[in-house]
């Protein structure tokens, strides 16, 4: 859960830039101020995982290697080391747990037995014996594996690995291959560039309820689903910037009722930001007119009185003209 933790923060980061780029490409485009548009960056959270010398997975690395460490000598580091990070909470008591302020909730980790799962080692026989499986798929799954005859171990390190291996890692500051935490940042960081050299579409699935009850929705879980899959911090996104935008022609049809005659659109806007906009809350690009969500509100209230008014003496003045027919008769 550790790891899959991590890997939700990095995917966030990258909806998150990717939804913030569109934006101010956007903004680029029409020629628009965007410096009052900020968004919530995790990057200090994700440095907390994997900055060297001294993140997260590089700290329980090294405890692997080192032959009296245990998952409570682990933790001792990790407070030590980020006690003081406003992502990470340290417990009251001397609970061996440790709290990670991820970007959808607070997630508390019991300790123990991190450090054996991190290592994950396979034994020589083990590794032989699947690379010589008559299955393809099973053998080619451990193609990338060589077994070391002396230490009795696979060559990504475990039991028998030298002394020396391990103070060569240490010295020159990369991962060993051979945990769990290291293969899964290799496999994540993959992903990641895969991920970015490709044109982006977001899909986020909500389940109704967790129940699996048809015709019920659960509005709180939805809730919920809504904040950890980060759809709610693109509306926030959305919401600090002009949300609202029409094209210079849309805009025009729309509100050029409340206007002078044959206004341009630009004289269009001067009028309605003198009469009802404030300003800072509007502008107007090269091919479009962006607002947010408080001007839009008004100009559409302005809009529907006017249309109210007109329908209203159209109604007036038919009526009127019908009785007065029938009265002439």
């Amino acid at each position: 859960q550790f790891f899959i933790n991590y890997a939700n923060e990095k995917l966030q980061q990258l909806f998150v830039h990717h939804v913030f780029k569109i934006e101010l490409e956007e903004y680029k485009k029409e020629r628009i101020n965007a410096e009052s548009v900020k968004f919530v960056d995790n990057q200090i959270c994700i440095d907390m995982f994997e900055r060297k010398p001294v993140g997260m997975l590089y700290i329980m690395d090294d405890e692997c290697f080192f032959p009296k460490a245990t998952d409570l000598t682990l933790l001792e580091k990790l407070h030590r080391t980020h006690g003081g990070s406003l992502y990470y909470e340290k417990p009251k008591g001397p609970d061996p747990i440790f709290t990670v302020k991820h970007y959808a909730a607070d997630v508390p980790y019991v300790v123990y037995g991190f450090l054996d799962k991190n290592k994950d080692d396979l034994g020589k026989d083990v590794v032989m014996c699947v690379k010589a499986s008559k299955n393809k798929l099973v053998a080619q799954l451990f193609q990338g594996v060589s077994v070391d005859e002396s230490s009795g171990r696979d060559s990504t390190g475990g039991k028998g690995a030298k002394p020396q291996a391990t103070r060569s890692r240490r010295s020159t500051g990369t991962f060993s291959q051979s945990s769990v935490g290291a293969q899964f940042k290799a496999q994540l960081q993959l992903l990641i560039s895969t991920l970015e050299s490709t044109q982006l579409h977001f899909v986020r699935c909500i389940k109704p309820n967790s129940d699996k009850i048809p015709d019920y929705y659960d509005a709180p879980d939805a809730l919920r689903q809504l904040r950890c899959s980060g759809v709610m911090d693109a509306l926030r996104l959305r919401r600090v910037g002009f949300p609202i935008r029409f094209t210079k022609r849309q805009f025009y049809d729309r509100y050029r009722l409340l206007g002078p005659n044959n206004a341009t659109c630009e004289d269009l806007l001067k009028e309605l930001a003198w009469e009802h906009l404030d300003a800072g809350q509007f502008q107007m690009g090269v091919t479009k007119v962006f607002l947010r969500d408080t001007e839009f509100s008004k100009l559409e209230a302005e809009r529907f009185t006017r249309t109210h008014e007109a329908a209203t003496m159209i109604q007036k003045t038919a009526r009127m003209f019908i009785q007065k027919s029938k009265y002439q008769r």
